[in-house]
């Protein structure tokens, strides 16, 4: 197994980002989205995991409270 690294324009896609409106729609997932960009961790991932093992419950089920708690713990 080979790990690449492929470049983009992180700066390119979070305008994009801005411009899309899903910064008032997608909320916490969005935020995760665009720390994965920055970072390379794929912090949407974490934040499904760590919300899924604190609450138990289904994502559809998660209230926005939870969310909140874990975006703030993963600095999102």
């Amino acid at each position: 197994m080979k790990l690449m690294s492929i470049p983009y324009d992180v700066k390119s896609f979070l305008q994009d980002f801005r411009g899309s409106g899903l910064d008032q729609t997608a909320l916490i997932l969005n935020r995760a989205v665009k720390k994965t960009l920055v970072t390379g961790v794929n912090y949407f991932y974490l934040s499904i995991l760590e919300v899924q093992r604190e609450t138990g419950l289904e994502l559809s089920q998660i209230p926005e409270s939870a969310w909140e708690k874990v975006a703030e713990r993963l600095e999102l």
